[in-house]
């Protein structure tokens, strides 16, 4: 049997309709083709905007290091999300109204070329992300293979961006760290190089091992979070002696401080300030195995 040439415009026809009846979707809607290129995004939403910049060597949320981890997740993300639907013709007014109120505008530039922007907001479950530009209707958004809430990286305010690590030095530089507690002074504590490895100045044996495990613990320190400059509730700790200090020196004399304050016995947080004299919030765990006093390094008897 012939198939004639219009048989098969019209098959093809059919096949075109029949997917735009099934709404294909442009997988690339929202595709950024060279992110390598973007040095700079605002952000922009009802809470404030602030930039993330790249000057050459890293990232950076105004004149602080910004969270590496946190960046890779952002552009991890904006690698691989895809569109899975457009939003329904009877919600599109309310997700809209929904980005305008509560969504986060993205600048993605090339120094002062704007690449892309968008706006991304989330439902109020947390169980569907967004995606709008000035060009598009609003798409529900997906990386595929994994069940995760898209928005959460695009929510993230300017003090979440930057780095939370307290103590980010260069070993090679280390000259002395102390660890003073105001109200027990005995129980300070200094680490210095004497020359063949690091050891508690003025202590007759050091357990090594527990002190190349607590100088690990305090390079390793991160805080679960910055605390802004306006949270009142922490203003009287400004005025309070604290439990416990640890100063970090390099060669030239540059020093690290980190204060901490006892918590309550009740509290599962412990509030500490850095030498830039902002606050910030760890975890009870975290903070345990850098508070330890010069007994607890001495080497025990056989």
């Amino acid at each position: 049997m012939t198939i004639t040439f219009a048989v098969l415009v019209a098959a093809g026809i059919g096949l075109l309709l029949a997917g735009r009846d099934r709404g294909e979707i442009n997988k690339s809607l929202f595709k950024i083709e060279d992110l390598q290129s973007v040095n700079k995004i605002t952000f922009t939403s009802p809470r404030g905007s602030f930039d993330l910049s790249y000057d050459g060597v890293r990232w950076k949320v105004g004149q602080y290091d910004a969270d590496d981890q946190l960046v890779t997740v952002l552009f991890a993300t904006l690698q691989q999300v895809e569109p899975k639907r457009m939003v329904s013709a009877n919600q599109r007014d309310e997700i809209a109204d929904l980005a305008e109120k509560q969504g986060t505008t993205l600048q993605l530039l090339n120094e002062t070329v704007l690449i892309r922007q968008l706006t991304v907001v989330g439902n109020d479950r947390k169980s569907e992300t967004y995606f709008l530009d000035p060009k598009t209707e609003p798409y529900v958004m997906v990386i595929p293979g994994y069940r995760v809430y898209v928005g959460g990286v695009f929510e993230v305010g300017e003090l979440g961006w930057r780095e939370k690590r307290i103590f980010n030095f260069n070993w090679r530089n280390f000259k002395k760290l102390e660890a003073r507690y105001p109200g027990q002074p005995e129980n300070g504590f200094a680490i210095e190089d004497n020359g063949s490895g690091f050891d508690i100045v003025g202590a007759v044996e050091t357990d090594t091992t527990r002190l190349n495990d607590y100088l690990d613990a305090v390079s390793l320190l991160v805080a679960k979070e910055i605390l802004p400059k306006d949270n009142a509730s922490y203003d009287t700790l400004s005025e309070r002696q604290p439990t416990a200090s640890v100063l970090i020196y390099d060669v030239g004399d540059n020093v690290r401080t980190l204060d901490l304050f006892a918590p309550s016995r009740e509290a599962s947080e412990v509030v500490g300030r850095t030498g830039e004299n902002e606050f910030v919030l760890f975890d009870r765990a975290q903070i345990l195995p850098i508070v330890k006093t010069r007994e607890y390094f001495k080497e025990k008897s056989r």
